[in-house]
């Protein structure tokens, strides 16, 4: 702002002579100064649009979690809320699965989370199998090792010391 400032001054008091001698180096400044301005301007309306993006993004996130506030309270309303009579005071219409139903979608529903089960941890299934089986096989290993041992005589007395 200052350097348009001198260029007016220069424009508006300077002797006519001076000015055709300095007029192509202060035309350039006065060019660079407006490229200046238009460049800075739209990198500005630039961090405008991407600050009204956030902006909008924040004011949906916040209106997000209103709505799931308010779910959650209604959830927490509602939890406490009998769906279903007491046993002691119900009939068999209120409850709408028979028991054998019910069985076979549990026993359903069982299967089908055993088999996501295995399926996602096959993996660790085999690792902690192989792992149980060495671990199983250490004493029969150690055992094996020390069998040289004879149970009879001072031997005996020996491995009775140091295995009691």
């Amino acid at each position: 702002m200052a350097i348009q400032k001198e260029i007016d001054y220069f424009y508006t008091y300077a002797d006519s002579t001076i000015v055709s001698i300095y007029m192509p180096e202060i035309e350039l400044l006065d060019s660079t100064i407006r490229q200046t301005n238009n460049f800075f301007t739209s990198r500005l309306m630039i961090l405008v649009r991407i600050e009204d993006s956030i902006n909008n993004t924040g004011l949906r996130l916040q209106e997000s979690n209103r709505y799931t506030q308010s779910l959650i309270r209604t959830i927490k309303s509602n939890s406490t809320k009998a769906t279903l009579p007491p046993v002691w005071k119900s009939s068999i219409a209120d409850y709408p699965y028979s028991f054998g139903i019910t069985v076979r979608e549990t026993f359903r529903q069982t299967v089908e989370s055993i088999m996501f089960f295995l399926k996602h941890n096959v993996t660790r299934l085999i690792l902690y199998r192989i792992l149980l089986f060495i671990i199983a096989l250490l004493p029969v290993h150690y055992f094996h090792k020390n069998k040289s041992y004879k149970l009879t005589g001072i031997h005996s007395q020996r491995y009775l010391q140091k295995y009691p």
